[in-house]
């Protein structure tokens, strides 16, 4: 008779999880295939954009519809930008008043009660605040809004302070990489983002095997051959973002730190004064973004997007190449994303004041972005750290 229960029990069981899966695939295969390219294009590049999920597209199409629709979203249209455009509008001078013939005789002089009230001097306007004089840990931390992704944005004013940070030893896929807040261990690290790109075959890797190149304190700790983009430091605290990067390249212009990512990762240059963003139409996907950015002045700015979730689908490319020209990027590059994506900075709930109640089990513990609630945060080879002043 128990026997008899647990097999029914059993066949209930297997035919709803058969149900909800047969209803799943219908509804994907109906929006794959439904009556709108722009969502199904969408669906399919967020997809590609996870380790984990890469091959759910395969169930639906072709590798080489697929691939055409990937290719077809790495098309860049380069916008050029004047570096004056991005600059903080200035108060206009206020003219010098024309100087005055003398008079051939002075004028009668008025009664006293009859004087006029003098004239008051032109004064400038006063200049606006530096908003630095508020800044925490040589820092500012803020927060960009998206019509579809929250970003949370930390400006480095001093270059030198920020470094690729790695896991302990030497890479390898058998040595697990490492998870931000045990980096965050280390007293000398007080805010970090996730780095480069990482072996991560259908999002089971270790996290421990870098794509690329990787330099950290201007060794180059990492080569498999393979041209990426680099996205990194030179010894004179310029960021640099290149495609098809070599080590060759890295050492004619001395790159100190940094890491690789896809090759389509460039999303603002500088040369020559003019300022270009590398915008894509293509690019539809929403998804969690890292990316890493510099001013004319030489701030670094780190921004970790949300999305995935209820609140906040994610950002695109060009979300992100815009939320960078509003923070004065005059350089920048996508980091890896995903479920990588992740910031970190010490202590940051009680500098800023923060309700402890409202911030999950890893925020206390100092990730700022509202990663995985109930799963762990990854584990990643490298990460650009910034250097705690005690450091």
């Amino acid at each position: 008779m128990i026997g008899k229960v647990f097999r029914r029990i059993g066949i209930a069981a297997l035919s709803a999880v058969l149900f909800v899966l047969v209803s799943l695939y219908a509804t994907l295969y109906n929006i794959a295939h439904g009556p709108s390219p722009a969502v199904r294009d969408t669906l399919i590049l967020a997809a590609k954009q996870a380790s984990a999920t890469r091959w759910v597209p395969g169930l639906f199409f072709d590798e080489a519809f697929i691939q055409d629709i990937v290719a077809a979203s790495e098309d860049i249209d380069a916008e050029i930008i004047q570096i004056a455009d991005l600059m903080p509008a200035r108060p206009t001078p206020r003219p010098a008043p024309s100087p005055q013939p003398a008079p051939s005789s002075p004028p009668p002089e008025a009664p006293p009660e009859e004087s006029a009230p003098p004239e008051p001097e032109p004064t400038e306007p006063p200049p606006p605040p530096d908003p630095w004089d508020s800044a925490v840990d040589g820092m500012l931390f803020d927060t960009y809004l998206g019509s579809s992704f929250k970003a949370y944005v930390l400006r480095v004013r001093d270059p030198s302070r920020v470094f690729t940070a790695k896991c302990a030893g030497d890479f390898s896929e058998e040595t697990p990489g490492i998870k931000a807040y045990e980096l965050m261990e280390d007293d000398s690290i007080i805010a970090l983002i996730n780095g480069g790109g990482f072996y991560d075959p259908v999002g089971l890797g270790s996290g421990g095997l870098p794509l690329g190149l990787t330099y950290a304190g201007g060794e180059c700790v990492w080569d498999d051959g393979s041209l990426l983009t680099f996205i990194g430091l030179d010894k004179n605290h310029r960021l640099i973002a290149e495609r098809n990067f070599t080590r060759q390249r890295a050492e004619a212009l001395g790159i100190r730190d940094g890491v690789c990512f896809q090759n389509n990762s460039v999303l603002i240059r500088t040369e020559n004064g003019l300022v270009t963003a590398y915008y894509s139409e293509a690019d539809k996907s929403l998804a969690q973004r890292t990316a890493i950015g510099q001013t004319a002045d030489g701030t670094i700015i780190l921004m970790v997007t949300e999305g995935r979730t209820a609140a906040y689908l994610g950002a695109n490319r060009n979300d992100i190449i815009n939320a960078m020209l509003h923070y004065d990027a005059v350089t920048a590059g996508m980091l890896d994303g995903g479920a990588s994506s992740v910031m970190a900075y010490r202590d940051y709930y009680g500098k800023y004041g923060m309700d402890t109640e409202k911030l999950n089990r890893f925020q206390k513990i100092g990730i700022v972005n509202n990663t995985r609630t109930f799963l762990d945060v990854r584990r990643i080879p490298t990460y650009f750290a910034v250097r705690s002043h005690e450091g």
